[in-house]
């Protein structure tokens, strides 16, 4: 008997917890403050009660080595693929660095959300050619890219939008190059930064 009064008090307690949030959210809060708390009840670890974000580089690090397992000795090394686009269409650029180690002023880097981060060394021709430097980062919501002044080899490259738009890509740090934008790895230290 004193089982099953623990299930309904168990029971009855997250219920009004529950309804007591969702009143609290649904009169104060504004739309995009009820879209925020929706995104953490739905990716927060219950136990924790917060979101554990140095999960998601583990699962990314996993993924990469599967996806590199499959590809270069398994299943999948042996098809030939073509693209089919779109590679046209100009996607959300939201940095540009003009290479100051580049005095001709041809060398540029480009950040794109969900993208990745690309480079053309002939910026100035009438149809520049734009490569992919890295599209296998841990976050490809790159908004912003600096050089160092006083180091030219060293840029840094923010991730993340701001909330202000419906379809904003989460940030998840910081990125350093010290070899001129060729390898990039994240700064420890902002590993959390969105």
């Amino acid at each position: 008997m004193s089982r099953y009064y623990f299930v309904i008090l168990t029971a009855l307690i997250f219920i009004s917890c529950f309804n007591k949030n969702k009143e609290t959210y649904s009169e104060s809060s504004s739309g995009l403050e009820l879209a925020m708390y929706q995104e953490f009840r739905m990716t927060r670890d219950p136990m924790l009660n917060y979101v554990p974000r140095e999960r998601l580089a583990e699962a990314r690090a996993y993924t990469e080595r599967i996806s590199n397992m499959i590809w270069t000795g398994g299943r999948l090394s042996s098809l030939t693929w073509q693209e089919r686009g779109p590679d046209n269409v100009a996607g959300r650029t939201r940095a540009i660095l003009i290479d100051k180690r580049d005095p001709s002023g041809n060398t540029v880097f480009a950040g794109s959300v969900s993208g990745g981060i690309f480079k053309t060394t002939n910026f100035l021709s009438t149809s520049p050619t734009w490569t992919k430097v890295n599209d296998f980062l841990p976050n490809l919501a790159i908004s912003n890219i600096v050089q160092d002044p006083l180091y030219p080899d060293t840029l840094y490259a923010t991730t993340g939008e701001g909330w202000f738009n419906i379809d904003a890509v989460r940030g998840a740090g910081i990125y350093k190059s010290t070899d001129g934008g060729n390898t990039w790895s994240v700064m420890p230290s902002t590993a959390g930064f969105e």
